[in-house]
This record gives structure tokens, sequence and C-alpha cells, in this order.
């Protein structure tokens, strides 16, 4: 069971002070699997084990997992299966045609049947190997309402090495499930009976684990009032700490009403009938209200006394300061259609009648969803008014769960009085019920919450005027810039669900319904999308496709489905593409001769190809601002191997490139390498560099950092404030978390030598954090070179970075800065986004500094936490520094020439080339990837600017070809129409 909480931190609220009141219900969140999604698989699915399941489900769609290579995901028209019964029916299918792909049916026990409104029967099932159930595997088979197959998803982690037991004592393992929890008050600490199989990401797939399951009870803080009720597991094998969550998350005639706000604390409240609330009349009889608050006794006496509790059908309201008791009051009625308000007293106030009447509200908006195939909510919630504390509302799954409300303080309305935030809390109630096992992604699981408060408001901003005095305040909004996964994860579940729930309240927009909208992401909800803590990527994805199979009408998701493009759209506005699991492998190109053309070679791997159009190189040769970026469309050469040449270019130039995937409704937002976007997307600051190399370059100076650079090179100075992982040069020590790498064992040159490197730890086996860079900055100043005798001076680097693997993952940048001999005011990288791996940094430090002859850089490592709020691992190397003359030393300098403009690029329509200055034109040709001349285009003397239509062409990759005097100039061009 769930318990969620609203607020981890009300930074959108306008009141200054706000976020210091807040109690972080999620901050004691561990998991191996965030960061995952930048891992890259060395392995995926074989085309054999395609061509099997194509040839057991025929014509189906079909999406396989990117690490252990099974499938995640079939569906296509129906299938008749035979069996007398559904279960029977899906096992014989599980027998018949999942057993080719290495599927053991014995092992999936079926834990849940349910049918959705659209009459389809999904029957869930979780797995056990060897006796022990296997964390977060699962998998869903749908039935049509004539009973024929019509999908199959299933998250499966591989096979185990039954061989493995646990060695680690269950008192040991206790201490490491509460380790970093010292300022929590733990009342209860337990190990569950029986271990499971735990799987731990890594890129050679998932190794399963045995790990004991623990739970912890008590206060997220020492005298504090927000529950802690986590839960998570232990290896059992080397008692690493794999995985910790919070589940507590954030009617004779009497009409009874109450002054409730039903269309938002900003706006009056109004008078609204009380619906479903109960009454004694008489001797205990107990009388239910109606849906308008109208109670109606059939054995009338003169007068009549009711009384009425502020507990119903849906909501029983308990003060929780007045002895937990439920407001009462007592009403005569000597006249049948009496009509009476439920009064405000010291008990009774607005917070508790606001709270009653809007869980009825959101418990008949659900039902009017869901109808009789969801009855797991229809109870009496109960709904705690004035708990103490401030600035804060939660739902608890624990006890028969409740939604539990603060009365105002600290700067914050109570949320009781704030409709949004009751239906929010109630969000969580309901997957608590429609989930098998309850939802375990707290992103998902606080998007989905804001969604259902969305979808009865209507209205974008969530929890209008939530700061007492202020009401433009809120708590959070849909309708600025749009959260984008994997840029906006930053692993607090509220900021993370703000991705999903963006992406829903998109497509209402899209399809111009909120009520569309909200029938559909009802219907995605009961095909129970989910995954662990740090699974965003997938879980959303899994979320998409979900929505897309219900959104259906013929089971055929490659003839699009009757809303494709509005989905499909609306979710990629928030980094969840229909080719979210794609990876490259691409070797970085060297640096390249001068004047020679330049190959390059990728192969991608996509689960779904189906959703797969195409592949695109894109690169520039200049950095100078509003330089263009050249597109190139790569030759498949089969089995997804992938070609593209550009021409050769001069001595010096650098070529920054990229690749971009293209899925088939033309959505490019899949790009290489890891966390790199395009500067038209992101800010250098949230990206990672390109791909880069340099062409014609002759290395002057070179310092591998196998010896002593010199006392030229300062590593560390004396303003330095890291606590530890300070800055030293040494053969690098590895260390990981959960097998997923931090710092580097190999130095770039050789793999076996020496680099600079944030310090190391004693041995590959200590923590990761015992010498990450912790509490400030240690740096690494390189001498002041004169570069005075070069004529194109070109600077390189390689470097490693990562900070996502940690308590806080971004929340710290990789800097290198430049000086050109006084302060280091000029940056040469900022960035957040992490990258395990080697990578090149090229640059031409005159093009950051015009006139200089000295130049120096400024390496800077960064964490900015402390031992009271935490830290998170920051870890970074540098090697290969080297100094290149770019310049043709084989020819005397030339005069830079001026180029023409070539817009747009790629063009469907017209094609503008706007030529420098006074300069004619002598040719302008188009030429294809044979050589062969395609188009030519009449040049008239004088002429500066030609308008080219190229309708008439057949689209494709062409060179563009201008001769201008002595000067040519070469352009790839790819037409698009």
């Amino acid at each position: 069971m769930k318990q969620v909480t609203l607020l981890c931190g009300l930074a959108a609220l306008s009141f200054s002070g706000m976020a210091q009141q807040v109690q972080h219900i999620n901050q004691f969140g561990v998991s191996v699997f965030e960061g995952s999604h930048t891992l890259k698989p060395t392995h995926r699915a074989d085309a054999g084990t395609r061509a099997k399941l194509l040839a057991a489900f025929p014509g189906w769609y079909i999406g396989t997992d990117r690490w252990t290579g099974g499938f995640t995901e079939l569906n296509g028209p129906a299938l008749s299966i035979p069996g007398s019964g559904l279960e029977e029916k899906a096992r014989n299918a599980m027998r018949s045609k999942l057993a080719v792909v290495g599927l053991n049916e014995a092992e999936w026990k079926l834990v849940d049947t349910r049918t959705n409104t659209k009459g389809f029967t999904i029957l869930s099932f979780e797995q056990e190997v060897g006796g022990h159930t296997v964390s977060f595997a699962k998998m869903h088979v749908r039935f049509t309402p004539d009973q024929k197959l019509a999908r199959i998803n299933m998250k499966s982690y591989g096979v185990p090495d039954l061989s493995l037991s646990p060695s680690v004592a269950e008192a040991a393992a206790l201490a490491k499930a509460v380790a970093g929890m010292e300022t929590a008050d733990i009342t209860s600490q337990n190990i569950e009976g029986d271990w499971q199989w735990f799987p731990i990401p890594s890129a050679a797939g998932y190794q399963l684990h045995p790990a004991y399951k623990f739970t912890l009870t008590g206060k997220t803080e020492q005298g504090g009032s927000v529950p802690l009720n986590a839960y998570g597991y232990v290896d059992a094998t080397n008692g690493d700490l794999l995985y910790r969550d919070n589940e507590v998350k954030d009617a004779a005639d009497l009409h009874v009403v109450g002054r409730v706000y039903d269309k938002g604390f900003t706006l009056p409240s109004s008078l609204k009938g009380l619906p479903y609330i109960k009454a004694d009349v008489g001797v205990p009889t107990m009388l239910l209200a109606n849906d308008t608050g109208l109670l109606t006794s059939t054995t009338p006496t003169s007068p009549t006394t009711f009384q009425v509790s502020l507990s119903g059908k849906w909501s029983n309201v308990i003060s929780v300061p007045d002895g937990k008791t439920t407001p009462t009051f007592t009403s005569v009625v000597t006249t049948t259609g009496a009509i009476d308000s439920f009064p405000v007293s010291s008990i009774a106030t607005s917070r508790h009648i606001n709270a009653y009447y809007h869980v009825n509200t959101v418990h008949d908006f659900m039902k009017s969803l869901y109808g009789t195939t969801f009855t797991g909510m229809d109870y009496a919630l109960t709904t705690n008014v004035d708990a103490t504390g401030i600035c804060n509302a939660f739902f608890t799954g624990t006890g028969g769960s409740s939604i539990n409300f603060y009365p105002s303080g600290g700067g914050c309305v109570s949320f009781a009085e704030v409709r949004d935030v009751v239906y929010h809390e109630y969000g969580h109630a309901i997957v608590s019920k429609l989930y098998t096992s309850g939802m375990t992604n707290g992103g998902l699981n606080e998007g989905q919450a804001d969604v259902w408060a969305l979808s009865i408001t209507k209205d974008s901003v969530l929890a209008r005027g939530s700061t007492i005095g202020a009401p433009t305040s809120f708590i959070r909004r849909y309708d600025g810039t749009p959260k984008v996964f994997p840029v906006n994860l930053t692993g607090e579940v509220h900021d993370n669900g703000e991705i999903i729930a963006g992406a829903w309240w998109d497509y209402g927009k899209n399809v111009g319904s909120v009520d569309s909208m909200s029938k559909l992401f009802s219907l995605t909800l009961t095909d129970q999308p989910d995954g662990p803590n740090g699974t965003e990527g997938d879980v959303y994805f899994e979320m998409l496709i979900d929505a897309l199979i219900n959104d259906d009408n013929d089971g055929d998701l490659s003839n699009g489905t009757p809303h494709f493009l509005p989905l499909v759209k609306a979710f990629a506005r928030h980094g969840i593409y229909l080719l979210q699991d794609a990876d490259l492998a691409h070797t970085e190109l060297g640096h390249q001769a001068k004047g020679a053309s330049i190959t390059f070679n990728a192969t991608l791997t996509v689960s779904h190809p189906e959703f797969f159009s195409g592949l695109d190189l894109v690169y520039r040769t200049s950095r100078a601002a509003g330089a263009p970026w050249d597109t190139v469309a790569m030759t498949d050469l089969g089995a997804m191997n992938f070609t593209a040449t550009i021409p050769g270019q001069d001595a010096g130039t650098l070529v920054d490139y990229y690749f971009a995937a293209e899925d088939i409704v033309n959505q490019t937002g899949i790009f290489f390498p890891s966390n790199f976007y395009p500067p038209a997307i992101l800010a250098e600051s949230q990206s990672n560099i390109p791909y880069q190399f340099g062409v014609g370059l002759t290395a002057s100076k070179i310092f591998d950092f196998e010896t002593d650079p010199g006392s030229d090179w300062q590593i560390g100075i004396a303003t330095d404030n890291a606590t530890s992982g300070r800055w030293v040069r040494a053969v690098p020590i590895s260390s990981k978390v959960s097998g997923n790498i931090v710092q580097t064992g190999n130095d770039h040159t050789s793999g076996t030598g020496s680099c600079l490197v944030t310090a190391n730890a004693t041995s590959t086996w200590a923590s990761a954090s015992s010498a990450s860079v912790k509490n400030g900055v240690t740096t690494v100043t390189t001498p002041l070179f004169d570069i005075s005798s070069y004529t194109t001076p070109v600077i390189e680097y390689y470097r490693w970075y990562g900070n996502d693997r940690g308590q806080f993952p971004k929340r710290d940048s990789w800097r290198v800065n430049l000086s050109a001999g006084s302060a280091f005011s000029v940056p040469v990288e900022n960035t957040n986004q992490p990258d395990y791996s080697w990578r090149r940094r090229i640059f031409k430090p005159r093009e950051l500094f015009s006139t200089t002859n000295k130049v120096q850089l400024l390496f800077i490592a960064k964490e900015s936490g402390s031992t009271s709020t935490g830290n998170s691992l920051v870890e970074a190397a540098v090697d290969d520094f080297i100094i290149y003359e770019g310049a043709d030393l084989s020819s005397v300098d030339e005069t830079k020439v001026d180029l023409a403009r070539i817009y747009p690029n790629p063009v469907s329509g017209t094609l503008q080339i706007v030529l420098p200055g006074n300069t004619d034109a002598t040719s302008i040709q188009f030429f294809d990837l044979t050589g062969k001349v395609a188009a030519e285009v009449a040049v008239t003397k004088g002429a500066s600017h030609y308008a080219i239509e190229t309708g008439n062409m057949v689209p494709g990759q062409y060179f563009l070809v201008i001769k201008m005097g002595s000067t040519i100039q070469t352009r790839p061009i790819t037409i698009a129409h």
C-alpha cells in the first residue's frame, strides 16, 4: 500500500520563507536505478528473438528491453487462444507462443484480474524463481471482450544464478537499511521473512541478487509529524543498500449544505449540498443523503431531530486535535423541505466541510470514468483535518489508508480548503487500490495525482492562492515551459512527476478537451504502467504505449490511432518519444587530414523499429555566433548500420557533430552522444558536449600526465575548500554504485597510466563516496601558455565527469574557464550533464579571446552539499592536454574569404543563396552522392541573391558547389518534400 505526500518543496510559491517550513518526505530515497537511462547497453535483442516472436504473433507490434534483449511489448490483431477461462488462455499463450523466447510459464503467478470500461480484461502476473519473488517483475495479459488475446506487456530481468544465496546477516542488513537516516525518528525496523531476487542494472544487463526486503516506520524527523513508512532492499550477498523509498506520498426532508470553495480558494465560497452525508433520526435510524445532501425520513414525526455527522459513503472527516472525533450538529425539522447549513464551530470549521465536500467530488468524478469496473475506493476514506504540522498534506496507505491535511500556518493556507490538493491526495488513494500491489514509481505517482486534480478543475495551475495573502501563488503549473525527460529529472518525485503530468495536460490541449484527456488517462492507468524509482524513462514510455493502445480502435498500432499525433506530440514535448530507448554505437572520429572526405559510421538499435523513420548526421564547421548546423540524412547499409560522408575540410577546421533519430511522425528528440541536446533546445549549461574533432592539426605541446607535468601546473590551490576528493595526479582507482561506474579506473592515454583525478579511494571495494568531491571546490590550473607564435592555436583535453549517482543528481556542474592572463572569466565548459566516459573537448582560444598571446585554463569540480543536507557523488578526471597548430604549415597564409549564406537546410521549397559583398558567382551546381551534376543554376553577372526552387528535384542528399572567382564553397544540402 502506498503513502504519498503532495508537497516536498514549495519553491513555486511566492512566499519566500516557505521552502524552509516544508518537511521533505522522500529525503531518504535511494535507488540503484537512478541514472540508469545513461548506461549504454553492451547487447540488445538479436534478430532471432524478434523473428521467433513474429512467427508466433504474425502482424503484431514487438517491443524489446534495452538491457535483457527480451520482449516488453506485444500487441496486434486479436488472436484466438484455446482454454476454458482467461487464466488458462493466458497460460496456454505462455506455453505455446512465449516458450520459444525462453519464458517459463510456471514462474508466473496470477495476482489480479481487472476489466476496464472498454470491456477489456487484464490479468496481472508476478514472477517467482526458485521459490523467491523477483522484485518489480510483472506481466499483464489483455483480452478483448470476446476473450481473444490482444496484448502482453512484461518487465522481466533475466535469469538469476540459482547458486547465489544470502551471506549477510539480517542484523547487518538492517544497519545498512537505516544508514544516513540519523535525523529520522525510527520506531520499528524489520526484515521480511523471505528474501527476493533484486535486479541490479548494468551495461551488460541485470544482475539478480538475493536481497532482504525491509520496512521502517516512525517519523521523517525527530519530533516531526510526517509519518515514515519506508521499505527497501539490501543486497544479501554484500550488504549494499539497493533501494529505499518512503511510501508516505505526497439529507422529515433536510437538505444539508455547507460553505465551500467549489471554484477554487481564490474565489468566493458558495453554499453547496454536502453529498452522501449521514444522520441519525430518533431511535438511531441511520439515514444517508443523496448526492445533493438531501436527507429524507420515511417515518417522520413533528418535530424530527436529525443528528448529522460530517461523514458519509465516501469520506469520514476526523478533527485530529479534538480527540480525533467526527464533527456533528443537531437540526430540529418541523416542516418538510428544510434546509440547514453545517455550522462552523470550534470543531466543524470550513476546513472540515471543504475536505468532506471535495473528497465526495473526486470520488464521483472517478466513478464517472470507471463505473463498476473499479470499486476499490467505494468506502468512506478517513479524512484527517488539522493534523499536527504546517504547509503540507499527504496520503498514507497504512492502517486502512487516509488523507491528511495540516491547518494554516507557516505562510500556507490549510490545504483542506484547497480543492486541487484534496483531489491530488485522493489520486494517490486511487492508484493504491487500482494497482495490484500499489504504484511503485514516485514520479509517476505524483504526476498522476496532479492529473486527477487538473481533470476536475480544468485549470493548468495547481492550488491557486495556497500562500496566505497571495492570490497569485500556486504549487505547480502546466502552462509554461515544459518539464522534459531526462533534463529535468532531479530525483525528487514531485519534480519528476511534472514531466508526465505535463504530457497529459498537453494532450488535453492538443485534442481541445480536458474531458477526453481524463477518459484516456483513467483508462491507461488500468494497465498499471510502473517501475522502480530511477526508471522514469521506461515508465513514462510505457505509459505512452499504454495510451496509444487504449486509444487504438483496430488492434494495429502501425496504422496509427484516432489521436496518435496529438498523443505523440504531447509526450514528445516532455521528452517522451516513440524512440525513447534507442541506442547508438559510434566511435568518436579522430582528427582528420585536410581536404579528404570524411565518413561517419554508426549502428542504431531501437526496441520499436516500427516507429523509426531515419537517422541524421548533424554537424557544423564554425562556432561563430549563429553559425549553421548542416544535416545529412544517413544511409542505412542494412541491419540499422548507417553511414554518411561530408566534404574534406581546410586545415584548422574544428568539426562538431551529433546524431538525431527521427520517428514516423517526424519528431526528432533522441540525440547522441548521451545527454547532448542541440543549442536550439537547451543551453550549454544543461547539455553535454557534442562529438568533436579537428582537421589538419599538428601537435605542439603534449601533457599526458604519465610523469609530473611540472610545477607550473597547480594541482589544487590555497582557496580550494572541498573536504574530500581534491585533485591528484595518479593512476585512477575506479568506484561504483551497485555496479555502475562513478570514477574511472583507466586513464585516457593508455588505459593503465596516470591522469589528473579527483582523489582516489583506498581500493575498488571502498564506498563510492569515500573519496568523491564533497562540500566545496577543487581546482587544477594550467600554466600560462604563450601562443604568440601560433597562427591558429587549438587546445584539446579529455575529461571524465559524473554527478548524478548520489543523493542530489545533477545539482553541481563541471566547469572549465579560460583566462588571457588575468581573471578566468570565459567559460570553455559549464554543464550539469554527466558523461561516464573519456570525452574530447577541443576549441580555438582566439575564438573566445580575439586578440591574445597568453592563455591559461582552470578546471573546476564542485560539490555544494554539506554534512547537514547530504552530499552527491561528484567525480572528475582530465588527461592528454594538447596544444596544436591548426594552420596549414605546408602553404603560405591565406586571406580569409567571406562565404555565401545558404538557407534553409534542409529545404522543402525555395533555397536562398546570398553572395558576400560584391562577389559574382561563376557557377552554382548541385551534385548527387555519386559525384554527378544533378542540377545547375544559371548565374547572372552582378546578382547577389539567388532563390532556387527545389520542387522538381528528387528528395535526398546533394552537395551544393558555388564558385566565386578563385573561391569554391561546398555545402551539403538535404532536399525534403
